[in-house]
């Protein structure tokens, strides 16, 4: 099946920001970051990731581009990854194939907590750029839950021991 997030992402969407780069669009933006940034390919690789989910759902759920989001856009997007729509999540495809969507599956606290560090980073970047006035990541709390199984962990382990529990009680 042909997924309707494909088509969409082609574009990237472009960018009106001015700033001391020569990046004209979203997708230039990102790979300017990533390029000045790191030099390893495992961080690349998950900046881009990061960068190329949230200005594909920028895209496609605001209508708007990476230097037009604030910051209720930016919690939606926080409150969009703790709950992500099923035609969001797909099995892995080549970013180009017709079957590609930005998930495969719904993403751990962790991971979530993962994504909000990069792209406040990105946004920190950007405004730093010139990009942006404000970073809008920096007004948003990252509220996630523990993983269902470190909830368990957690519970079923003892924080204080017996003679502790004692003392206490």
């Amino acid at each position: 099946t042909e997924s309707a997030l494909a088509p969409a992402f082609a574009d990237w969407g472009r960018s009106r920001g001015d700033g001391v780069t020569r990046a004209g669009s979203d997708a230039e933006m990102i790979e300017t970051w990533i390029r000045v940034r790191t030099l390893s390919a495992l961080t690349a690789r998950s900046y881009r990731r990061e960068g190329r989910r949230l200005v594909l759902w920028a895209s496609v759920e605001r209508g708007k581009s990476l230097v037009a989001l604030d910051a209720e856009d930016c919690a939606a997007y926080v409150a969009f990854l703790a709950a992500i729509p099923a035609a969001w999540i797909g099995r892995p495809a080549p970013l180009g194939d017709a079957r590609w969507t930005p998930f495969a599956r719904q993403l751990s606290a962790a991971s979530r907590r993962q994504a909000h560090v990069i792209l406040k980073s990105l946004f920190d970047w950007l405004r730093r750029a010139g990009h942006l006035r404000e970073n809008p990541w920096e007004l948003v709390g990252l509220k996630v839950g523990d993983d269902a199984s470190t909830a368990e962990a957690l519970l079923s382990t003892r924080a204080f021991t017996p003679a502790a529990w004692g003392a206490i009680m």
